[in-house]
């Protein structure tokens, strides 16, 4: 038998994380407040919460569809959100149960992880990721031209540092 599967059958408390995709034609506070109605059913079956994300629109790689009421829809965008937290396996199909049965959910997904934020990877190594404001300052610097290469070639200069 596999060890894995062993410690996942006794409910040893594991981290996952549930990333999920809003529908777009949710207000932000009903975006919101879906996030938090998620939040609770995750903590409603005894899971602790270690982080999150609250949702952020953004556009997607690719069209979805969805059935919404009697026809399919098609997204070109959605709100992503994401909930990290603890709790046994054998607790994790209410959370996944529930967020199936989720009108409000485009798609979702529920990942084992570890407690700590990994860094952010870029070609296979780790870089420093720079804050916007840091990217405009040196942009500024440079004869005030805010084009959109000459602030492409700072974000380069920036992650080449590391």
């Amino acid at each position: 038998m596999d060890t894995e599967k062993e410690i996942e059958d006794n409910g040893d408390p594991r981290i996952y994380e549930a990333g999920f995709l809003l529908l777009p034609t949710l207000s932000t506070e009903d975006a919101i407040g879906e996030f938090n109605s998620i939040k609770s059913v995750i903590e409603k079956v005894g899971a602790t919460v270690i982080s999150e994300g609250q949702p952020v629109e953004l556009k997607l790689a690719y069209t979805m569809v969805k059935p919404v009421g009697t026809q399919n829809q098609k997204f070109s965008s959605a709100r992503f959100g994401w909930i990290k937290f603890e709790t046994g396996s054998g607790k994790l199909a209410g959370v996944n149960d529930s967020l199936t049965n989720n009108a409000n959910l485009l798609r979702f997904i529920i990942v084992k992880t570890v407690k700590e934020n990994s860094p952010i990877s870029l070609g296979g190594s780790v870089s420093k990721i720079a804050e916007p404001e840091k990217v405009l300052d040196e942009v500024s610097q440079t004869e005030g031209d805010t084009t959109v290469e000459a602030i492409d070639k700072s974000i380069e200069e920036l992650v080449a540092e590391k």
